[in-house]
């Protein structure tokens, strides 16, 4: 019988590609990035500020499949 195989591995956040692309973004890059699906059946009073800030918002009334929302990265309801 032998031993149970035990494994160690450890990361810094700065090791991961994709943490260290974001901190060569400004903020305006990083809010252009990142696109918003609002899910809402009436006008969201917030979308023009955020609009004017530098976020990519797309705003639809309703969704026939969950799948409408797996591309986007925040999704507000």
């Amino acid at each position: 019988m032998g031993f149970p195989s035990f494994f160690f591995i450890k990361y810094k956040l700065s090791d991961l590609v994709e943490v260290t692309a974001l901190q060569n973004m400004t903020i305006a890059e990083l809010r252009n990035k990142v696109e918003i699906l609002v899910i809402d059946d009436q006008d969201f009073a917030a979308e023009e500020y955020l609009i004017k800030n530098g976020f990519r918002i797309v705003h639809k009334r309703d969704i026939d499949n969950i799948r409408d929302v797996s591309a986007y990265a925040v999704v507000l309801c």
